[in-house]
């Protein structure tokens, strides 16, 4: 995506979509009023920090190659977070 539209679109798509899914969770809970605990999913922004400082500073390989993995736990515990909060 980055080598076909851009550094600066694919560092904005990398942002709006690490935001997007932390917001999602407030937005349900505003609408419905209903599974709080799926809340817990907002809390990482505060663990998508760094590597989204990363992914903004950073221009060489293995930097943005450790940048994926950890974007990928953080899907991970977004998911696990997100799916047992719905469940309680």
């Amino acid at each position: 995506m980055a080598v076909r539209f851009g550094r600066s679109f694919a560092l904005t798509v990398y942002f709006v979509s690490i935001s997007g899914a932390a917001i999602i969770p407030v937005i349900l809970y505003a609408l419905t009023h209903d599974y709080p605990y799926s809340l817990c999913a907002v809390s990482i922004l505060f663990f998508a920090l760094p590597v989204i400082k990363t992914v903004f500073t950073k221009l060489d390989g293995p930097s943005l190659n450790d940048a994926l993995g950890d974007t990928g736990k953080l899907l991970l515990t977004y998911s696990v977070l997100f799916s047992i909060g719905w469940l309680l």
